[in-house]
């Protein structure tokens, strides 16, 4: 009897795939399930056919669901409780897939009338997303005063408990960003957060990837005159010996001009390879979805939107503002070393100047802590990168965008950096998006988000984002809820972008490094999606303890 039955329950489902299947064959979905049923086949075919991952299920998945969901609950085709198995089943397919870089999808925004697009079924997707434990989708949250308060609650509760699959994407910042290369205020408010939190016009931009810039670089070739020594060869311009630099200002001077070689290297080299993007690659189902390549008879990457644009990333910021003032400092205000002993102790790995290595790192003049002229330095140059890039025209009709958001380069671009006059060794990670270096912010979180804002975030119109990480003590009770909830409106209320949270404590994460057994379900945010603590390499697991011990 009990074969039987579960035949007939396996029959019941089959046939009721076969007839989602004919009605997406033949036209529009019908109810919940056929809807989220599209997504993810188009998901499957994407994959397969333009070898892209789509950015984004949905455009917001609660908004693109809710019609469906009400729908249903209304016409008692199914319960509440249904339709939250049929997302539990629909979000475990992310989860199954494993892509490491996450699948992303948004919730929330802005309406026509100013208020919020957060739902009911925005709230039964994160009850269903904690319920499974699970760490892959990763969600970004749009984020503005609207946002309800239990809601916001709710994410807040589950971050402190150590889901960290969250990301808040800040309205006010990011629609000022859109509005800066063209977009109308009503195309910026309905704008997709796609991939970690990169924004977009809806339906009528495309933003490809052109080049990660490592910042830290342009100090490294300042100090050589241009010479990779880890290559063995002349990669940066010669802007002088070091024994020319007289002054700070020389100095500044020739990080400055290896950063615009740099910059408009890669740019350069941008434009000759975008050109074939649509005979290399071309995006054949995606531009199947876009009215405007449909009537134009475009690819979506070349010229079938609206916004054809590139993005260049400022990669390894903290590391190269850190570097800056450590020679301001320590070689040109207070001569405790010059340049040539520096260029021989960076030659050297630290190695026999530990003294001065030591001295460097417990300098204040660090980026994220608010320190005055650190910050100065900061804002300047991040309003360098971001001029030499925004609305430059590319090689597809578009422009350029600046992002401040550096992917695994952090790691892969400082496995090839050699040791920097921060105090980093050769190849230990260099920071990333607009985050201090490792174990650099020591004034608290306030501090921190002080010294992003100054960058003017929304000079960085693709993405801009700061990882904050705070201590357990601080989030615990309701205490902790209205702390970090200050803390985001902060953020928010100076045209912050995106900002992403971590709850740790150092004595936990060097347990965990010993007993990875005993927490094989502690999660981590890394740049912009979440990893499981043992999937990552003891020397990334070192670089969060090392930040986690000065966290206040």
């Amino acid at each position: 009897r009990m074969y039987r039955l579960a035949r007939t329950k396996t029959h019941a489902k089959a046939e009721k795939i076969v007839v989602c299947l004919r009605h997406l064959r033949d036209g529009a979905p019908t109810d919940i399930y056929e809807a989220m049923q599209l997504i993810y086949l188009y998901f499957l075919v994407s994959e397969c056919v333009d070898s892209f991952q789509v950015r984004s299920l949905g455009n917001g998945l609660d908004a693109t669901l809710w019609d469906f969901y009400r729908r249903d609950l209304e016409s008692g085709r199914y319960t509440r409780d249904e339709i939250k198995e049929l997302l539990a089943y629909f979000l475990m397919q992310w989860s199954a897939i494993g892509n490491y870089w996450g699948q992303p999808f948004y919730l929330g925004g802005t309406d026509e009338d100013g208020g919020t697009r957060i739902n009911d079924l925005s709230f039964d997707i994160v009850d269903v997303y904690d319920m499974l434990g699970i760490y892959n989708p990763k969600i970004q949250i749009k984020y503005n005063r609207t946002v309800p308060a239990a809601f916001l609650n709710k994410v807040l509760d589950m971050i402190r408990r150590g889901q960290n699959c969250f990301v808040f994407c800040c309205e006010p910042g990011m629609i000022k960003a859109v509005m800066s290369y063209g977009a109308t205020y009503e195309e910026a408010r309905d704008m997709d957060i796609r991939g970690c939190y990169e924004t977009g016009v809806r339906a009528n931009e495309v933003s490809a990837v052109s080049g990660y810039v490592n910042a830290a670089k342009a100090v490294q070739y300042a100090l050589s005159d241009g010479f990779d020594a880890g290559c063995g060869k002349q990669i940066g311009i010669r802007t002088g010996h070091i024994g020319t630099l007289k002054t700070f200002g020389d100095f500044y001077r020739a990080v400055l001009r290896q950063w615009e070689y740099l910059i408009e290297t890669s740019i350069r080299i941008a434009n000759d390879f975008e050109r074939f993007f649509a005979f290399v690659n071309p995006s054949s189902l995606y531009s199947a979805t876009v009215e405007t390549s449909l009537k134009n008879a475009y690819d979506g990457y070349q010229g079938g939107v609206k916004f054809n644009n590139s993005a260049l990333l400022n990669c390894g910021f903290a590391s190269l503002v850190n570097s800056v003032m450590a020679v301001k400092k320590f070689v040109y205000d207070t001569k405790d070393t010059t340049l040539p002993l520096l260029a021989d102790a960076l030659a050297n790995d630290w190695n026999g100047y530990e003294a001065l290595r030591a001295k460097i790192r417990n300098s204040p003049y660090k980026y994220g802590n608010g320190e005055r002229e650190t910050d100065l330095y900061a804002a300047m140059l991040a309003r360098y990168f971001a001029n030499k890039v925004n609305n430059r025209p590319n090689i597809r009709g578009g422009v350029y965008k600046a992002i401040m958001h550096s992917a695994m380069m952090f790691v892969w671009q400082g496995k090839k950096t050699a040791a920097t006059p921060d105090g980093r060794k050769a190849g230990e990670e260099l920071s990333k998006n607009a985050s201090p270096a490792p174990g650099t912010d020591r004034n608290g979180a306030t501090a921190l988000i002080h010294s992003a804002v100054g960058l003017i975030p929304s000079l960085y119109p693709e993405s801009f984002c700061v990882d904050l990480m705070l201590h357990p003590s601080a989030t615990a009770g309701d205490d902790g809820l209205s702390a970090m909830k200050a803390l985001l409106d902060t953020y928010m209320e100076h045209d912050g972008m995106s900002i992403q949270i971590n709850v740790f404590n150092a004595e936990t994460l060097k347990d965990a490094q010993k007993n990875p057994d005993k927490y094989k379900n502690l999660q981590v945010r890394v740049c912009g999606w979440n990893v499981l603590w043992n999937h990552l390499s003891r020397a990334e697991q070192d670089a969060y303890i090392r930040r986690a011990e000065t966290v206040r």
